[in-house]
């Protein structure tokens, strides 16, 4: 089973450009299963009004739970570029918030996948990044409580495409829990775990996190972990032989930052490495950093 949300928006007859977009639990409570090589596109491929998305809890008194789980079955949000060069005339590339203003629970267990793949061009004036938010939405806005787990082998979220990045955790009141474990695999450019003020946790458990590249966008940063910053708190543990890849040959580096960073200064973050954890980071001589405080 395929279901498709298109990046039109039809009504009285017409066509016009819209958002592709997904709620589960707004103004109430909503639960997706997504199992037995299931598989749910939300999908852009003309410039809408907005970027294709899925929420979970979007609003304060909602909760939300998406379960992906089993080989095969597959979340997919994806944008395409519609301006070579990029430009404010470009699309948007897609985001996916797990307790936006509420409550949100993502689970993928078993082989299940969530890839977000975002292919509109960045530019340092013209901003086009690909994030997942797992608690909050915003670094000035309050944000929810989101919950996240991928567990088991061939279990992944992926992020792909442009300025890929990982939030947990993320503005004013916001808290946010991403565990992964049993194998399971997360990818993007970067991670950020308690910033803006909010809270995060990142647990691992024999598993892998690969986080590589460089922005093209915005402040054009490099591969990184970020475990609290701009006055958020941040608490990270790697067990049982995890292992976080951070890689980036690029003028911008690579590197891991524990309490503030450049973009946001300031916060508290901590990290707990035991079973033979490791960390590795590969750049370009000179822009591979480890920064504590």
């Amino acid at each position: 089973m395929t279901g498709t949300v298109s990046s039109e928006a039809r009504g009285g007859g017409a066509t016009l450009p819209g958002v592709a977009g997904m709620d589960i639990g707004r103004n109430g409570n909503g639960t997706v299963t997504v199992r037995n090589g299931a598989r749910i596109e939300v999908k852009a491929d003309i410039k809408g009004d907005g970027s294709p998305a899925i929420s979970l809890g979007r609003d304060a008194a909602s909760s939300g739970r998406l379960t992906i789980t089993g080989a095969g079955s597959t979340v997919l949000i994806s944008a395409q570029s519609v301006l070579p060069g990029g430009g404010p005339g470009e699309a948007f590339n897609p985001f996916m918030r797990v307790g936006r203003d509420g409550i949100g629970e993502l689970t993928i267990t078993q082989g299940g996948k969530l890839l977000m793949d975002g292919q509109a061009v960045a530019t340092v004036t013209d901003q086009r990044y690909t994030t997942l938010f797992i608690g909050g939405t915003g670094s000035t806005t309050p944000g929810g409580k989101g919950f996240a787990t991928v567990s088991g082998a061939g279990s992944e979220i992926r992020l792909t495409g442009v300025d890929t990045n990982i939030a947990v955790g993320f503005g004013p009141q916001a808290s946010g829990n991403l565990t992964i474990a049993d194998q399971g695999k997360v990818s993007a450019i970067g991670l950020s775990v308690g910033a803006a003020g909010g809270t995060g946790v990142l647990k691992m458990d024999n598993s892998l996190m690969q986080l590589s590249g460089q922005e093209t966008g915005g402040t054009l940063t490099g591969a990184y972990l970020t475990l609290g910053n701009g006055g958020g708190i941040a608490v990270a543990s790697m067990a049982n032989g995890s292992v976080i890849n951070i890689n980036n040959t690029g003028s911008e580096g690579a590197g891991v930052y524990l309490g503030g960073g450049a973009v946001r200064p300031g916060g508290d973050g901590s990290l707990t490495m035991s079973g033979g954890s490791q960390i590795n980071i590969q750049a370009a001589p000179g822009l591979g950093v480890l920064r504590v405080g």
